[in-house]
């Protein structure tokens, strides 16, 4: 009985390794080439797991593409708090996002914003890049809503 125990415990986890690889490279079969590598793991304890890697706009993408969901999710419930919080409907917010904060970042996090939008879109989430700016400025709005 001592030496089935650490055989089935072995057993169990190869089964698990493989499980998860299977799932992630089904998925991979069946998305964008710029998700290369990027992959995204069942929730655990409330955490989503996701890897990442390539160029800012690679890293984007994948980061849009994997966590649409819950980028979908964000966006309603900011989109509704905006109108209820700062009594400013969202294209207010989409505007400040292109006009004032967009000339002020670095080409790098452009790429990488874009990527989001951009991977979000191929994920069917309907948003831009200014919406995805807007999110990315959530803890800004109050401070600049004041002035």
């Amino acid at each position: 009985m001592r030496r089935i125990l650490p055989v089935l415990v072995a057993l169990v986890l190869t089964a698990a390794v493989l499980l998860i690889a299977r799932t992630v490279s089904s998925r991979a079969a069946d998305s964008p080439g710029e998700l290369q590598g990027a992959f995204r793991l069942p929730e655990n304890n409330g955490w989503t797991y996701v890897h990442l890697q390539g160029t800012p706009r690679q890293i984007g993408f994948q980061n849009g593409y994997l966590l649409a969901p819950e980028i979908e999710s964000l966006l309603k419930v900011v989109i509704l708090e905006a109108g209820h919080d700062y009594k400013k409907d969202w294209p207010f917010f989409r505007d400040a996002a292109q006009k004032m904060m967009w000339p002020r970042i670095e080409q790098e996090y452009r790429e990488e914003l874009q990527g989001i939008a951009d991977g979000a879109s191929a994920h069917g989430v309907k948003l831009d890049v200014w919406d995805v700016v807007g999110l990315n400025a959530l803890t800004e709005w109050t401070y600049y809503n004041q002035q």
